[in-house]
């Protein structure tokens, strides 16, 4: 018998109804063990876990904006380089962007890669087409990588499929064709997909948000009954980046605002209300999130915001432009665990007089005495609708001790992340006429904790609209013995036009990266340029754990002693108003929050060359 006989026999002895019952046995057995490890998965990215907020931004520690420019473009003649959406796959980042060709003028797709999402390396052009393409929205879903770029001088609103990805991809369907749509930002939110998408720019529905939705992401989508969501309003209808749900359900909508120049800047909406016959959204206190900046790479305007969540923290693409040249930069938020107090915070002494917001003129106009010389971090007032539940504020306690929150009284209950403070008893009172105090909290921590409040509004408040809180601890002059800044220093913000000798009207011209605008500069005397300290100069205590810069003169042959083991950043020339004087030099090191910063004198053991001016030091956040 052979043994295809063999295996039919037992077969042919099964009734004709148990043979059926078998077949769809089988059937089952292979839909349950085989497809529910694509059915599954979810669309990619998924940050509906994610609490932490995407939008307080800083620019990498090290990184020097921008990341991506036309020059970096190998293989074809690249006017500019814009609309960046950036992917995480397999341990490897990559980067879908804009190419605009200068010899066809036509949008293409390009294609960076990174290990690490802060330094890119240009690969190659994934897609072209006969007419102009942009805005390369990529995600993955059921396994398959999709494209949804800019498709609009067609009339369409186009999805690619990757058959090799990232590099390769082809045409898959049309979801929505009838206009001239820009910028389609697709996402899935309570088992639906979603599509934003702006009118086209020369089109008379220019200043229109249209929105569409499916129950397949492949067909069947139908435009919203409350659609056009925005109408004729180019400051906010032009989808300005990915939309996205993220901290259990939030939904944003990214905007270009348009209205006065083309991508001044990238304003954030919270959807509100998201339903197939109903649509609400408020503009956060965030907004905008990114904005031109009046120098440099993105002096003219930014117009496209992508985040991608890595963890502990948010990387995200932006794009600016400078005289209609488009290049690619990067963002983050700071590292969970790191502790950087975010840099829209402001550190001064708590003091009656004192404003305690970073945005009102309101001052603290009665404070108990054992609480006055605390050092005190104010906050912004317009975030004071916030909701994020956690790292809101992060920072490293220097010392054991308490920490103190300074809360609106006219809250009935507290946030669920201040459970554990205990309420003191005591208030300060303000300038502010419709507040009635501020109640003082506290809760006490170790040294080296990382502190991590939420927002103002966070899970478990109610009350009234209120003012954001502050926060205070420890004494400004308590730390380290003697490690205190000599009254003949003076501090002020780093930026252009800053005085940066107490004794000179020498100013800084520039030269400087954008993150070190604000920075606190110690202005100490020219004419201690012949100082040979070894050490004992400059004392400080660091506020934070962050980056101490010495900007040394340029004409130096040699750096003092107490200066070795610095790091220089060649990268860097500070500029001045001092004609003799080519540039300054930067060298950083990094110094715990508390640390006495203990610097030598600007002719230490060591140094040798022409006579020159005194060094200047840069420090906090």
């Amino acid at each position: 018998m052979s043994i295809l006989h063999r295996l039919n026999s037992p077969w042919q002895n099964i009734e004709t109804n148990n043979r059926i019952l078998v077949v769809i046995i089988i059937t089952l057995a292979i839909f349950i063990l085989v497809l529910p490890c694509k059915a599954d998965q979810g669309p990619v990215p998924d940050w509906t876990l994610t609490d932490v907020s995407p939008f307080d931004l800083i620019t990498p520690p090290g990184i020097k904006n921008p990341v991506l420019q036309a020059s970096d473009v190998t293989d074809v003649s690249a006017q500019f380089v814009a609309d960046p959406f950036i992917f995480h796959q397999s341990g490897r980042w990559y980067m879908f962007f804009e190419v605009l060709n200068g010899d066809t003028g036509l949008g293409q797709i390009g294609v960076a890669d990174s290990n690490d999402g802060l330094h890119w390396s240009y690969d190659r052009i994934v897609l072209a087409e006969g007419f102009h393409l942009s805005f390369p929205y990529v995600f993955e879903y059921l396994g398959d990588y999709y494209m949804m770029p800019e498709t609009s001088n067609i009339q369409e609103i186009r999805l690619y499929k990757a058959h090799n990805f990232p590099y390769e991809w082809h045409y898959f369907t049309t979801l929505v064709k009838g206009k001239h749509y820009v910028d389609p930002a697709i996402f899935h939110y309570n088992g639906s997909w979603w599509l934003f998408a702006g009118g086209g720019w020369s089109s008379t529905y220019k200043g229109n948000c249209f929105l569409f939705y499916s129950d397949n992401l492949l067909s069947g989508w139908t435009e919203h009954p409350k659609s056009p969501v925005i109408v004729n309003n180019p400051g906010k209808s032009r989808p300005g980046g990915r939309s996205f749900v993220y901290s259990n359900g939030r939904v944003i909508r990214l905007a270009q605002k348009d209205d006065l120049s083309y991508g001044e800047q990238v304003r954030a909406f919270e959807v509100d209300v998201l339903t197939k016959t109903s649509y609400s959204e408020h503009e956060i206190a965030q907004s905008p999130i990114i904005k031109k900046t009046g120098n440099g790479w993105n002096a003219d305007g930014m117009h496209t915001f992508d985040p991608w969540w890595a963890g502990d923290h948010w990387i995200c693409s932006v794009d600016g432009q400078k005289s209609d040249i488009w290049s690619i930069g990067i963002y983050v938020t700071p590292v969970i665990g790191n502790c950087l107090l975010n840099s829209k915070f402001e550190e001064k002494t708590l003091a009656e007089g004192e404003t305690y917001y970073t945005d009102r003129d309101y001052i603290l106009n009665s404070v108990p005495t054992q609480y006055l010389g605390m050092e005190m971090i104010g906050t912004p007032n317009d975030e004071r609708n916030l909701t994020t539940t956690s790292s809101y504020m992060t920072f490293k306690m220097p010392e054991d001790g308490a920490v103190y929150i300074a809360y609106d009284s006219r809250a009935i209950s507290e946030p669920d992340w201040m459970n554990g403070f205990i309420d003191t008893g005591d208030i300060i009172k303000t300038s502010l006429s419709s507040q009635p105090a501020l109640k003082i909290y506290s809760k006490s921590y170790d040294a080296g904790d990382c502190i991590n409040f939420g927002a103002n509004k966070a899970q478990g408040f109610t009350g009234d609209t209120i003012s954001n809180y502050i926060v205070f601890y420890r004494k400004v002059n308590e730390g380290p013995a003697g490690c205190t800044l000599d009254a003949k220093f003076e501090e002020t913000a780093l930026k252009v036009g800053t005085n940066y000798y107490a004794d000179r009207d020498y100013t800084i011209t520039g030269g400087f990266p954008d993150w070190m605008i604000g920075r606190t500069l110690i202005q100490m005397p020219n004419d201690d340029r012949f100082n040979a300290a070894i050490s004992g100069y400059v004392r400080f205590i660091n506020p934070v754990s962050w980056w101490v810069y010495v900007l040394f003169d340029s004409r130096s042959s040699a750096i003092p002693g107490w200066l070795k083991g610095w790091e220089l950043r060649s990268d860097i020339q500070i500029k001045t108003s001092l004609s003799s004087q080519p540039y300054l030099k930067v060298y950083r090191k990094m110094f715990d929050a508390g640390q006495c910063v203990d610097l030598g004198g600007n002719y230490g053991p060591g140094s040798s060359g022409e006579t020159r001016s005194n060094y200047v030091v840069v420090y906090g956040q």
